[in-house]
C-alpha cells in the first residue's frame, strides 16, 4: 500500500525516487520542489484540523454548519 502510494506521487511529481545499487534494494525518496509547494496546503489543513470541535463534545449533532460565501 504505501509503495503504491509513493510511485504514485513520484509519477505526479510530488516526490523523487532513487533507488541505490547492492544488497538488500534500498530506495530514497525526496520532495520536489513541487512537493514542497504542497507545505503551506497542509498546514492550513492541519490547522483547520486543530480548530474543529472535538466530536463528542456534547455540542450537538457534531456536524457543526456555517454558511458558505
Amino acid at each position: 500500500m504505501l509503495s503504491d502510494r509513493l510511485a504514485q506521487l513520484a509519477e505526479t511529481g510530488v516526490v523523487e525516487r532513487d533507488r541505490r545499487p547492492g544488497w538488500p534494494p534500498r530506495v530514497r525518496y525526496a520532495l520536489t520542489p513541487r512537493g514542497h509547494r504542497l507545505g503551506p496546503v497542509l498546514q492550513a489543513l492541519w490547522d483547520w484540523g486543530a480548530e474543529a470541535p472535538a466530536r463528542g463534545s456534547g455540542t450537538g449533532s457534531g456536524h457543526e454548519t456555517s454558511p458558505v460565501h
